[in-house]
Parts: C-alpha cells; structure tokens; sequence
C-alpha cells in the first residue's frame, strides 16, 4: 500500500517542524508552570484561603496545606503519564493533545475561579494528570518530526 510522502513528518520543511517544536515546549513549559510557578506566592495563597496573620495564628500550618496545591499536581503530573500513554497507543496522538489540554484548560479555569479550599485541590488535582500527557508527547512529537541524528539537538 503506498502512502502520500507530504504526509511524513520527516518530508515536512524544517521551518514547519521547527514550529511544532515550539508549540510543543510551550505546552510543556506552561504545563510545569501551572503545578509549581505559583509556589513563589505561597504566602500569598495561604493568605486567600486561610487568612493572613495577625489573624490566623495557625499561618505557618496553613502554608504546608497550601503546599497541597503544587505538590499534588507534580504529583499527578507523573501519575498521569501513565493513564495517558496507553491512550496514545490507541487512539493516536491528536485526539490525546486535543482531549487533555481542554482537560487542563477547563481545569486552570477552574482553579482561577475557586473560592473554596477543596475546590481549588481538586481542580489541581484533575489538571495534573490532565498535564501528564504533556510530558509523554512532547518526545513521541519530536521523535516523529525529526531524524534520528536529529533528535539530540531537537531534545536539547
């Protein structure tokens, strides 16, 4: 059976695949920055949901809660990687970008949007392993984009 060369990956310009390449860091990178970029603000965060001091006497306390945020979402980010693969091998790499970053954006909407404590863990609880998949197509992408001898230059 003979198939269309303009439908290999390896056939597509340099400029094109270097695109992707592009577009996939970034979902990766804001994939990351979601579970543990706003761990810089963590004082911050507790404050919204627990109270600042003077009045919460229990602040300290309340920041390992917050903790909770970031942490179980790099959690979930690895947990993830392992409910999405065998939905990668299956239903192709396409409907698995599409499903799960509509997932985590549904998820960070929701996350923005809490005003709960529990809400907010489990918006970031879903949104991690929504982001797990970020973490397995990146390299099967660009595995499919590029030469082997490509490949280390690309991932670099």
């Amino acid at each position: 059976m003979e198939t269309d060369c303009h439908l290999d990956p390896l056939n597509w310009s340099a400029r094109y695949r270097w695109y992707i390449v592009i577009l996939v860091s970034a979902a990766i990178f804001f994939c990351n920055f979601l579970a543990a970029g706003p761990t810089v603000v963590i004082t911050e965060v507790t404050a919204d949901f627990f109270g600042g001091p003077p009045d919460n006497v229990n602040f300290v306390g309340d920041i390992s809660k917050t903790a909770y945020f970031f942490t179980t979402t790099a959690l979930m980010q690895g947990i993830g990687s392992f409910l999405w693969m065998p939905l990668i091998t299956k239903y192709g790499r396409r409907p698995v970008y599409v499903a799960s970053f509509v997932l985590y954006t549904g998820c960070a909407a929701w996350a923005g949007a809490s005003t709960s404590y529990g809400s907010e863990l489990a918006s970031r609880i879903i949104m991690g392993a929504a982001a797990g998949a970020a973490e397995v197509l990146a390299p099967l992408t660009i595995s499919d984009l590029f030469f082997l001898h490509e490949r280390g230059t690309v991932m670099a």
